[in-house]
């Protein structure tokens, strides 16, 4: 914001000095002559900075937007669902199986209903995610959240009872064309 009170008094300093010399018939003197090829030049240079912040301001506003849309991202897929099994505890035993830490055996007391209300929002989470790197024109954004967002949902992914979910319920009931894209590339489901 300062830099735009410097360059507009440095235009209006120059605009007021050049009508200075061209209303006191200067123009044809060699000091004239100087100093429009000094004005040019400053001008020239207000320019080319004005140029360079604007691209400096543009890559800030990029990298800010890709960290926020990554935030995002995360608190939806990976947090939330985190928060899920803190709010049920007795879902213990699917937290483990999802991730990789104990599967689920013939003696593990199970709710079915929670089970499939999580893995149904687990892959409305992964829609999310599946729309954003379809979306996103930005290779190095989509590159750093794709990678992230793999490597969280093949651990996810190890669960066979999430498997089942996916090809039994979501993804013929509820699933669009960027998630059924993204698990048939990645995990040929």
């Amino acid at each position: 914001m300062q830099i735009g009170y410097v360059v507009g008094s440095i235009i209006i300093v120059s605009i007021g000095l050049i009508v200075h010399f061209w209303s006191g018939h200067y123009y044809s003197t060699v000091k004239f002559q100087t100093f429009l090829r000094f004005i040019t030049t400053l001008t020239s240079i207000l320019f080319s900075s004005a140029i360079v912040l604007q691209v400096i301001n543009y890559a800030n506003q990029k990298a800010n937007e890709e960290v926020q849309n990554y935030g995002q991202l995360s608190k939806t897929y990976l947090d939330d669902t985190i928060n899920f099994f803190i709010k049920h505890p007795e879902m213990n035993y699917y937290y483990e199986d999802l991730f990789d830490i104990k599967p689920i055996d013939e003696n593990t007391k199970r709710n079915i209903i929670l089970e499939k209300q999580i893995s149904m929002l687990i892959f409305s989470r992964l829609a999310k995610f599946a729309a954003y790197l379809q979306a996103e024109d930005d290779e190095a954004a989509r590159n750093k959240v794709g990678k992230w967002m793999n490597h969280i949902t093949e651990t996810f992914m190890k669960s066979d009872t999430l498997r089942h979910y996916w090809i039994t319920e979501y993804k013929p009931k509820l699933s669009g064309p960027a998630t059924i894209n993204y698990m048939k590339e990645h995990f040929n489901l």
